[in-house]
């Protein structure tokens, strides 16, 4: 199964992580220095121009000082409620 980066539940789950550094009061350049990476990698993760891996995840949850459940609770909730509302066109 492959998913867009950019489809709904990944804009809700990178929504979610975004505000969680902005409440952390983080500029991208210090989330940037935690994680040992780059601030454009980190501008391309909030856009969406780039994918995160589950560990990546982990790991930038972790440099908010956050918990990842609470992310993967997001992602599922609006997987769950996406999956409900499916509406199946079925031809015999």
């Amino acid at each position: 199964m492959r998913y867009s980066k950019n489809n709904e539940h990944s804009l809700k789950l990178r929504a979610w992580l975004r505000n969680k550094r902005q409440e952390g009061d983080f500029s991208l350049r210090e989330l940037a220095k935690r994680l040992d990476s780059s601030h454009p990698v980190l501008v391309r993760i909030e856009n969406g121009d780039r994918s995160l891996g589950i560990l990546e995840f982990v790991e930038y949850c972790d440099a908010l000082d956050i918990d990842p459940k609470e992310g993967l609770e997001i992602l599922l909730s609006s997987i769950k409620s996406s999956e409900d509302h499916l509406v199946y066109d079925i031809k015999i």
